[in-house]
């Protein structure tokens, strides 16, 4: 399990981490990101990384996928928080 909360961090910041950390993550192993719904920043990448994906599984864009290319991603509101009320669990599924 990889835990990721760069609060206000850009996402520059979010794929350096990535980079790093992604490959050492074991196959159906999980990285839980906070404060993606909610915050502009995180949910910009989210939405990017979403996109690369379903692209990928076209081959359309495979290579422009980075690590990120094999996962399944669930989001979750915290509604109980008013402010970063969100995280976003991926799963490291075959290829990625």
């Amino acid at each position: 399990v990889l835990w990721l909360d760069f609060g206000l961090g850009g996402s520059t910041r979010i794929g350096a981490f990535l980079d790093a950390w992604w490959p050492r993550l074991r196959r159906g192993g999980f990285l839980l990101m906070h404060s993606t719904l909610t915050n502009a920043v995180t949910r910009a990448w989210l939405e990017a990384q979403r996109e690369r994906r379903s692209e990928a599984a076209t081959d359309v864009a495979a290579t422009r996928c980075g690590h990120l290319c094999e996962f399944e991603t669930l989001s979750l509101l915290e509604p109980h928080k008013r402010y970063q009320n969100s995280v976003s669990i991926f799963q490291k599924r075959d290829g990625g």
